[in-house]
């Protein structure tokens, strides 16, 4: 099979929520990803639940991916920008009299 059947393929398995598939694409992803996360939020337990965040959007929004297997990292990136984005916005609509957790995000490189 040629090199780019197998990125068809896997693509079209992720469409259809094939598990394994799922599976090779977090062991490929996730610690360039968690770095990214912790390079932002500079704690490694919210690093952790940004990437089962991050994963589980993912997962989610699998059926919405019209890519093929080039634009698939950067689609990847997307939703953990997003998420990212999400809590640094949480972070700053909380009441200034309610303590949080979540520190302000730092800067990151993709």
């Amino acid at each position: 099979m040629a090199s780019s059947d197998n990125k068809f393929n896997c693509c079209t398995l992720l469409r259809k929520k094939d598990r394994e598939t799922f599976d090779f694409l977090y062991a490929e992803f996730n610690s360039q990803f968690y770095g990214m996360a912790l390079q932002c939020l500079g704690d490694e337990e919210l690093a952790n639940e940004m990437m089962i965040l991050t994963f589980t959007n993912i997962w989610k929004d699998l059926d919405k991916f019209n890519g093929d297997n080039s634009q698939l990292r950067s689609w990847c990136i997307s939703i953990l920008m997003r998420s990212l984005r999400r809590v640094s916005a949480s972070d700053k609509t909380s009441d200034s009299s309610e303590s949080t957790d979540i520190p302000q995000l730092k800067s990151v490189s993709v």
